[in-house]
């Protein structure tokens, strides 16, 4: 059985605003509502679901 599709993955990054960048510019996700300090939700284009992707800026340095 093959993979047919990812959704509500979390991502705790150490860059919001360059993982940001990256889902949007480069996989074509969009962003989501006006997201809240230190998240973001996206969703792929052509989705069904609410989101598929929450990346959250990590508390490491």
């Amino acid at each position: 059985m093959g993979l047919r599709g990812i959704n509500h993955v979390v991502l705790y990054v150490a860059e919001l605003q360059r993982s940001l960048d990256f889902y949007e510019g480069v996989l074509g996700f969009e962003r989501l509502g006006a997201g809240f300090p230190g998240g973001a939700f996206l969703r792929h284009a052509g989705s069904a679901h609410d989101h598929d992707l929450g990346l959250f800026q990590s508390r490491v340095p």
